[in-house]
């Protein structure tokens, strides 16, 4: 998915190797209590800079047995495949109004 892309060096990438606990942490980084503890030591609307420290001290409550929120990662997943393919189909319509466009002016 960052194949081809610009990135800022801001970036911090989160590996979790197991598929459903990546879900349930992807899952818990969005949420409120997630989003409260990325901006603990920050004050204001502004999130000025967050390192690699920071998100590794995070405190992110996973349950024993993984197959006790089924419910929530198949969502996860569904949401995740569905911003794929809304981002793939953005990009063929973008490519597809450039080409539109560039014949409308020849």
């Amino acid at each position: 998915m960052l194949a081809g892309k610009i990135l800022s060096d801001d970036l911090i990438r989160v590996w979790v190797d197991d598929p459903k606990l990546r879900a349930l942490v992807f899952a818990f980084l969005r949420s409120p209590s997630g989003q409260d503890q990325l901006r603990r030591n920050e004050y204001g609307t502004v999130q000025q800079h967050l390192e690699p420290p920071h998100v590794a001290d995070l405190r992110i409550p996973l349950p024993d047995d993984t197959e006790k929120p089924a419910g929530l990662l198949e969502t996860v997943t569904a949401a995740l495949d569905a911003r794929e393919r809304a981002i793939a189909m953005a990009t063929t319509a973008d490519k597809q109004i450039i080409e539109l466009l560039e014949g409308e002016n020849r």
